[in-house]
């Protein structure tokens, strides 16, 4: 048996595992809509890894990914048991396992991809280090939920797997680790995504591409966090209102995001398919994100502000919400030509330049009757916007036309 069919053989194993994780999930969950939800999203993560483990067999990212997808569908099997008093042996043990089984699923999801992504290679050796510290980490956290004589939901039973001697030789580790987590754990949040930013600079053509698509999902899980949060804290300041909502919708991006869009990001990278879109979906995004955000800001502002001078209790008459929707909707095209100008100037300005040479030459075109002086200023045009390594211009004679 080859090792390319080795390979798909045991990609396809985990990925079969995952589903059947899945479906215990849905058995157990019942009729509980955010398990089922959970379940399904848990399944993006081992997809993708058996396609990569499928397509790259020496890379470890895929195998890494079909393993993080069971580790977290594991972990949505637990969370969807009930808590009984009395729990069954099956219940009890799924729970044990549910106990530590989070450790790998979210250090190591944010951890070892960051550090392999692309080629599933380090920059270098002395990155080494930060694997075995996230290693070390995730082995001693496991051991000590998994031997701890406390038992969580069902605190007051004791750890079917406890174990005194290795609770005994836990407690100094666990002292140490203690004093260490000033250290380690901002260490393990930032080593990873310095190791991106890195490859990032360093890195041309195809790779860049791949790192783009990584930093995107990143970058908009990281941007919905924050936005979502200065949000909630201005309105909790300045109207009173609850925060409980800005919870609950972090809760639904962490999945949304971070357990489906990353891994299909990195499955888009790694296998090729559409790569170069990524620069199309990252203009749209900043275009359309600062759209939104602008006159959202001019809709509040509009119908706020009226209502806090005339002091009518924090709500605008209709009239002034009908004119502030009629101003907004006046000010949405003007305002994304203009969004649109501006991120392409700041952010592609090599795109910027080629459609400011194009306009130039098309109005050029328009004024200019002579064939030479039109060839020359044609292939000045091609030259500075496609940047070939020659260019060369074929005219049909009249004289053949005519034939």
């Amino acid at each position: 048996m080859s090792g390319r069919t080795t390979s798909s053989l045991g990609a396809g194993l985990l990925w079969l595992v995952a589903v059947a994780i899945a479906l215990v999930t849905g058995v157990v969950a019942g009729l509980d809509v955010e398990a089922w939800v959970f379940s399904l999203a848990t399944l993006a993560m081992p997809t993708v890894g058996a396609l990569i483990a499928w397509r790259h067999p020496r890379n470890p990212i895929g195998w890494l990914y079909c393993g993080f997808g069971i580790c977290w569908a594991l972990l949505n099997v637990s969370e969807s048991l009930p808590t009984p008093v009395s729990p069954t042996l099956i219940e009890l043990w799924i729970t044990w396992i549910g106990s530590f089984v989070w450790i790998p699923a979210l250090i190591g999801t944010f951890t070892f991809p960051f550090l392999l992504f692309p080629d599933g290679r380090l920059l270098s050796r002395r990155w080494q280090v930060i694997v075995w510290i996230a290693g070390a980490v995730i082995a001693v956290l496991c051991i000590q939920a998994a031997f701890a004589e406390e038992f969580l939901p069902f605190s007051e039973l004791r750890n079917p797997a406890y174990v005194e001697a290795i609770t005994g030789v836990m407690s100094p580790i666990e002292a140490s680790l203690a004093l260490a987590a000033v250290i380690v754990v901002p260490l393990l949040v930032v080593a990873p995504a310095l190791s991106i930013v890195l490859r990032f600079r360093r890195s041309t053509g195809a790779a860049r591409q791949q790192i783009k698509w990584f930093a995107y999902v990143v970058g908009l899980w990281f941007a919905c966090s924050v936005i979502t949060f200065v949000v909630s804290q201005i309105g909790a300041a300045a109207f009173g209102v609850s925060t409980d909502w800005a919870g609950d919708l972090l809760f639904a991006l962490f999945p949304l995001i971070v357990i489906i869009g990353l891994p299909v990001a990195i499955g888009i990278a790694m296998l090729r398919h559409r790569l170069y879109d990524i620069d199309v979906l990252i203009r749209r995004t900043l275009v359309y994100g600062l759209l939104t955000l602008s006159l959202g800001l001019v809709y509040v502002l509009l119908v706020l502000l009226p209502a806090i001078l005339v002091g009518s209790g924090g709500s605008a008459p209709q009239v002034v919400i009908a004119a502030s929707t009629l101003v907004v909707a006046a000010l949405t095209r003007p305002l994304r030509a203009r969004i649109q100008r501006t991120v392409d100037r700041r952010f592609f300005r090599r795109k910027y330049n080629a459609t400011r040479t194009l306009e130039a030459f098309s109005g050029h075109v328009r004024d200019e009757v002579d064939l030479v002086t039109l060839a020359a200023a044609l292939c000045a045009t091609v030259q500075e916007t496609m940047q070939p390594a020659h260019v060369s211009i074929w005219l049909r004679s009249a004289e053949r036309g005519r034939e």
